[in-house]
């Protein structure tokens, strides 16, 4: 695999061993995929980032995972952070099928089997969390030992009326030939921390801001009409009934209340078509980025994390003995409002 490139701000100090490398998609493109090894790992997790967001916004939460144990690696998806490299005239942000992130899923779970014996885990934010239930879906992942969705976009808008005619506009401009077209109209939350509606936590907003000021060439741009037409033909193809009963694996599904960018209503939905499949928690007051958000709602998200890995992990025959969480993260244990249904 060759090196890839790093972006490095003082504010977001790159870890000892923390390394980026490129892999090849099915396609034959490149996508950007972090790695950090644990010297006593108890497990490996692929953590799959959200629309417009890559591999360094997520150095916090490698931290914190690694301070669990884990051998950490974390993709770039195709057309974000440095995934299929830059040349003139590329598109970015430009997909029409959520099938092509799939396979990039895979290829990225299958790196990750290839260089660490398991357990294996995986975890996945917004746009992410959509690809992954679509992966695991269709059988891929069927080893995993456990799999986490954070706000996973399993619906855009919670008003039926404004979704029926968002398609009705989507798919007239895909017949037009028009798919490439900016979604002009979509705010830019990542960048104006007065008008975001991602995370209530100021320094870890100004964290990606300053990454992607010195490094504009990561950022995706602003979606196109192809990619939500894909988008919401994945979430439809998810919320049809017994679309998910082929998973086995329980899930955690984190959703969190005061999230305006994914309809958490749809979450609870999901959890009830499928109480087995689900092990459905709750964030009181969270926005949508619930792992940059404020310290007392990552800190909820956390214990339900470690209460859930403790779970499947205890499930896992002949396992080594794991960390003392409560030692290297002991914030971690503060919850007041998170609820399991």
């Amino acid at each position: 695999m060759d090196k890839a490139p790093l972006i490095r701000v003082p504010a977001n100090p790159i870890p000892d061993g923390f390394d980026t490398q490129y892999i090849d998609a099915r396609d034959g493109a490149r996508l950007r995929l972090a790695s950090w090894r644990h010297p006593s790992p108890k497990a490996a997790i692929l953590v799959h980032p959200g629309w417009s967001e890559f591999i360094e916004k997520y150095v916090e939460v490698a931290k914190d995972l690694h301070a669990r144990g884990f051998s950490v690696f974390i993709l770039d998806p195709r057309g974000q952070g440095y995934s299929q490299r830059y040349e003139k005239g590329d598109n970015r942000g430009l997909i029409r099928n959520f099938v092509q992130f799939q396979d990039d899923l895979e290829v990225a779970y299958q790196t990750m089997r290839a260089n660490h014996e398991g357990p294996y885990f995986v975890m996945a934010h917004s746009m992410g969390g959509l690809i992954t239930l679509e992966w695991l879906a269709r059988g891929d992942g069927a080893d995993a030992t456990g799999v986490t969705l954070v706000a996973p976009l399993t619906r855009l808008f919670g008003d039926p009326v404004k979704r029926v005619l968002v398609h009705a506009v989507t798919r007239l401009f895909i017949v037009l030939g028009l798919g490439k077209r900016h979604l002009s109209a979509a705010p830019e939350h990542s960048m104006n921390f007065e008008t975001t509606t991602l995370t209530q936590d100021r320094q870890r907003h100004d964290r990606f801001q300053a990454l992607q000021t010195i490094a504009p060439e990561a950022r995706a741009g602003s979606p196109r009409f192809s990619w939500l037409y894909a988008a919401m033909g994945g979430m439809r193809r998810v919320n049809r009934q017994g679309a998910l009963a082929r998973i086995k694996a329980p899930v955690l599904l984190v959703s969190n209340d005061w999230d305006e960018t994914v309809d958490p209503k749809s979450h609870r939905r999901l959890a009830g078509m499928y109480p087995d499949l689900f092990d459905f928690v709750r964030v009181e007051d969270a926005r949508h980025e619930v792992l940059m958000e404020k310290d007392e709602y990552r800190d909820q998200f956390w214990t339900a994390f470690d209460r859930y890995v403790a779970g499947r992990l205890s499930e896992v025959p002949k396992m080594k003995c794991p960390p003392d969480v409560s030692s290297a993260s002991p914030e971690s244990t503060k919850s007041k409002s998170t609820s399991a249904i």
